[in-house]
């Protein structure tokens, strides 16, 4: 928390910070430095996901651990945990669109300070204290996997990175065929270690169970169609609609409102018809969502994107 608050204030001064201190050294690297401020707030950016990177599975391994032991039935935490996540979701367009529309975007991350602060109280003196366990930090496979996963990323958009040729005669810009290149090197490095250390960042033993596999692979498909709703739907209401900032955040909360009741709801269905049933059921209502969405026209009206959001979101909280 305290690196994610750190991160969040240097997101907040990125402008002041691009107009005081240099950057030049970084032309040296033919990396476009035209817009430093710009700079300054992607690598603070970079600061506050390795914190919120590092909350969010710590957060969920005390989550089950306390409800474990408090007697509670396993398939049920994750439920609960996932309503209350999913439930910031939901708020956080809505108060964030409110934010920018009235004070700015770098109150965005300011506001994360005194939060930070509040929960770091609350961590201190709520959470039980651990014991210290032997394991060691699989650094070298945590590197590989980093790097495997950002040219990934830098691959797959266009103008992400201009490592590489440039195709010939291209109207639009490409994927880089290098970045996705090093990404599988890096990802076949990473399988490499994880074979070999004794506290593995992915212990690929799980992967031989087919349900696990399964279900690793269910859960990024719908991660990825969820990222990708949460990310057009704004930008289709702020560019193709042309509404305001708090438009598109209720645009948005029309989505994410309802994953917190699809959270509680899956958990409360794989009690009486199994996790199997739960799971088709709901990626099946996913997958209506999403065609429906497809055929939205140019000028959808609000009732309509309403009801398709909403079902969606309830069916992949479930």
């Amino acid at each position: 928390m305290a690196i994610f608050g750190i991160g969040s204030i240097f997101c907040g001064i990125a402008p002041i910070l691009g107009k005081n201190i240099s950057l030049q050294f970084l032309a040296t690297l033919h990396i476009d430095i035209s817009s430093p401020g710009l700079i300054w707030l992607i690598m603070a950016r970079v600061l506050q996901a390795i914190g919120g990177g590092a909350i969010v599975p710590v957060a969920m391994a005390i989550a089950s651990d306390v409800y474990a032991c408090i007697g509670h039935h396993a398939r049920a935490g994750p439920g609960h945990y996932r309503a209350v996540t999913e439930a910031g979701g939901a708020i956080g367009p809505l108060y964030g669109a409110l934010i920018v529309e009235h004070l700015g975007w770098q109150y965005i991350f300011y506001l994360n300070v005194p939060l930070v602060i509040a929960l770091f109280v609350a961590a201190w003196f709520c959470i039980p204290r651990g014991t210290k366990l032997p394991e060691s930090i699989d650094w070298l496979g945590a590197i590989f996997l980093a790097l495997a996963l950002t040219c990934l990323s830098l691959g797959l958009a266009q103008q992400g990175t201009s490592l590489g040729p440039a195709a010939a005669n291209a109207t639009t810009p490409q994927n880089n065929p290098l970045s996705l290149v090093l990404a599988l090197v890096f990802l076949l490095a990473f399988i490499l270690v994880e074979r070999k250390v004794s506290w593995p960042v992915v212990d690929l033993q799980l992967f031989k169970r087919f349900p696990f596999s399964a279900a690793a692979l269910v859960s990024l498909l719908v991660g990825a169609a969820l990222i990708i709703a949460m990310t057009n739907i704004p930008i289709f209401v702020d560019t193709v609609l042309q509404s305001s900032v708090l438009d598109s955040g209720l645009a948005l909360l029309r989505l994410t409102v309802m994953i917190p009741i699809g959270a509680l709801l899956g958990g409360w269905l794989s009690h009486r018809i199994t996790c199997r049933v739960t799971a088709i059921i709901g990626l099946l209502f996913t997958a209506t969502g999403f065609y429906l969405m497809s055929h939205w026209p140019a000028h959808v009206d609000w009732t309509q994107m309403t009801m398709v959001p909403s079902r969606l979101a309830l069916a992949l909280g479930w």
